[in-house]
């Protein structure tokens, strides 16, 4: 049985053991109300998700010292909070150069795996050999009228 089917086959199971033993200070579906008429003073409203992190972590400080929060990659924890504050009009070559420098850098950081930055490195690389490689076999009957200046 692979990981994938344990889960689907022992899930409500696995979801009733860990409430037991870890008996969590918040639960999204039963105290986001609460925490919400706190949050409801903030004049940048967080999204569902930020609410709960928000939740746990207030929860958390009313009976200790401190909090660690741990939140997946790919809510956008940074990033929400920068751009719903500044917007910034770049030409996509200006962002294009700031991406691909940023992926570079990072790259280049030592940390535990840096595989994903350069494989951004070298799709955007590849990408472009390849878009100049066709460029030439590629007259401007192939485009739409739509898309000429």
């Amino acid at each position: 049985m692979n990981l994938q089917d344990f889960i689907e086959r022992f899930r409500d199971r696995v979801i009733q053991l860990v409430a037991l033993d870890a008996n969590p200070l918040y639960r999204p579906g039963v105290d986001r109300k609460e925490i919400y008429q706190l949050i409801k003073q903030i004049l940048r409203r967080p999204i569902a998700s930020q609410i709960d992190a928000i939740g746990g972590v207030v929860k958390a400080l009313k009976s200790r010292d401190s909090a660690i929060l741990v939140g997946e990659m790919g809510l956008g924890k940074t990033y929400i909070s920068f751009l719903r504050r500044l917007t910034i009009h770049l030409p996509a070559w200006v962002f294009l150069l700031i991406w691909f420098f940023l992926q570079i850098s990072m790259g280049l950081k030592p940390q535990t795996s840096n595989v994903a930055f350069w494989a951004h490195v070298g799709g955007f690389l590849a990408g472009a050999v390849v878009a100049i490689a066709v460029h030439h076999y590629i007259s401007d009957v192939h485009y739409p009228p739509k898309l000429h200046r």
